[in-house]
């Protein structure tokens, strides 16, 4: 059986989380991050094939994770 593509969901409302959830998780995994400092964490371990992020996370903002993802090399 084929694996469904990973999607990370970043954002602090967890409504939003949920409302993303119930959208995307018959066709994908999903994995569900509140806080932008954890995103980077996450990504230590998975790679996913989408992220979806809310620019104004708490902790560190979307703008902030993608410029430590940009300088950190794969």
């Amino acid at each position: 059986m084929k694996q469904k593509p990973l999607i990370l969901v970043v954002d602090s409302a967890k409504l939003a989380l949920r409302y993303m959830e119930s959208i995307l998780m018959e066709s994908y995994e999903i994995a569900l991050i509140e806080q932008g400092k954890e995103v980077l964490d996450y990504l230590q371990c998975k790679r996913p094939d989408l992220i979806l992020m809310n620019a104004n996370v708490s902790g560190m903002n979307g703008f902030e994770v993608l410029q430590k993802l940009k300088s950190q090399k794969n």
